[in-house]
């Protein structure tokens, strides 16, 4: 999503202040919409290649999973495995790229009115298949930001496995953790986790850009919202 991640930057960035109507703010959308389709048409043809590469595990005691602090609890209690660290490693990053472009649609639209412009038609050649994996297909209703931000952190453990992890895999879950960080709500519980195991990679893998992981300041939706549009005097 060429140019994309720097327009996310400047629209979230506190500087910057435009109308509803302004012109650079339609062209991101449009830009937006376009690329979640695409990556949906991405996600089908996966669909056919792959269908049967990914499976559930239920959390072991040392899963890197997180506890609900309140019963102690695995936030989710199974965990993503595949048949190969390539497909996991394609899946991470189709769900964190996901997050980010939810996430963008939904700053710019202030609610969740985007989702009616996408295109989440099941292709006629699937339509018959029986749908055996645990991964979210782009038609799912469920499918969300927190969807696909739990999908994408539910197969971390399966990348760090020795089954699974290889040298330069810990540069390529960095990224797609910092994007899903990015997306997810300035007071999601899993943001602390995702500063966690950012250092635990890094330490493993040797990057110290995990070691030393700190994100850049958050915002709120209430705050993304209200620069975008500001209220005129007397409201």
């Amino acid at each position: 999503m060429p140019g994309l991640l720097e327009d996310y930057d400047s629209l979230t960035s506190a500087t910057l202040s435009f109308g509803p109507k302004s012109a650079a703010m339609s062209s991101i959308f449009t830009r937006v919409v376009a690329q979640i389709n695409l990556l949906f048409s991405w996600r089908w043809w996966w669909e056919r290649q792959h269908r049967d590469a990914a499976w559930l595990l239920p959390c072991c005691p040392s899963s890197f999973i997180p506890r609900n602090p309140i019963n102690n609890d695995h936030l989710f209690s199974t965990v993503i495995y595949y048949s190969s660290f390539l497909h996991a490693h394609e899946m991470t990053r189709y769900n964190s790229t996901l997050c980010i472009l939810f996430d963008l649609a939904y700053t710019i639209c202030g609610d969740q009115s985007y989702l009616t412009l996408i295109d989440r038609t099941v292709p006629i050649d699937l339509r018959n298949t029986t749908h055996r994996s645990p991964l979210c297909l782009p038609s799912d209703p469920e499918l969300s930001q927190q969807t696909a931000a739990g999908e994408h952190l539910r197969s971390i453990e399966y990348a760090l496995s020795e089954e699974a992890y290889i040298a330069a895999s810990g540069l390529f879950l960095l990224l797609g953790l910092n994007l899903t960080y990015k997306a997810l709500p300035v007071d999601d519980p899993l943001t602390g986790w995702i500063r966690k195991i950012c250092r635990q990679i890094g330490t493993l893998s040797g990057f110290k850009v995990g070691v030393h992981f700190k994100p850049a300041e958050r915002v709120t939706k209430e705050m993304q919202w209200a620069r975008f549009y500001p209220k005129e005097e007397g409201e």
